[in-house]
């Protein structure tokens, strides 16, 4: 009983040992679109078939949770996206346990986005931070990225606002010369906005 009402006390050790269990899934969901189960799952069979199949579960509120054997796992996936569900944007990102489909905006989507031919010299944490933040909000870099690992292009998980049109180009300032070349952001697999350097 608190302030009059009646309130059931759970055991808080037994609620965090409960909460580790899921600690590796990825939340899922098909923007304009409510795929069955089954659907669901036969996708997945097709998207990671690089590595262990997922437990899959659907929620109620029209979205899937895939929980995986390790962290390694789910990071493959998250890296390897891109993904489309039938020509639609199908969002994936980590499980958080209070999670709401219906509280989602459907403004807010995140996509990857390829930025071929950066200069080397621009792959700094923070300098990727802020070319990530003129497009929206930086979700998180692929692992080859980070590691600089592959040095053809940079990519990074960017949560954008997809009722708004893409930028037409990027300027990077650089004081230390000038850059006359041009390359592409490629967002979703498509070549949409040019960068400019300067």
């Amino acid at each position: 009983m608190k302030n009059r009402v009646k309130m059931v006390k759970l055991n808080l050790n037994k609620v965090k040992k409960q909460q580790t269990k899921w600690d590796c899934p990825l939340i899922g969901y098909v923007v304009g679109k409510n795929p069955s189960f089954k659907q669901m799952l036969a996708s997945v069979y097709t998207f990671w078939k690089f590595m262990t199949t997922p437990r899959v579960f659907l929620h109620n509120d029209g979205y899937f949770i895939f929980r995986f054997e390790n962290e390694d796992d789910r990071e493959k996936v998250l890296n390897n996206g891109p993904y489309t569900y039938d020509y639609k944007v199908f969002v994936l990102k980590p499980w958080i346990p209070n999670f709401m489909r219906s509280k989602e905006s459907l403004k807010q989507v995140p996509l990857w986005v390829v930025l071929p031919n950066l200069p080397i010299k621009y792959w700094a944490i923070e300098n990727r931070s802020r070319i990530a933040s003129y497009l929206g909000k930086s979700v998180c870099t692929d692992g080859l990225t980070t590691g600089e690992d592959r040095i053809s292009y940079a990519r990074m998980l960017i949560e954008m606002d997809v009722t708004q049109p893409l930028p037409e180009h990027l300027l990077i300032e650089d004081s230390m010369e000038i850059l006359g070349s041009r390359t592409w952001i490629r967002i979703g697999g498509q070549n949409t906005a040019k960068i400019v350097w300067l």
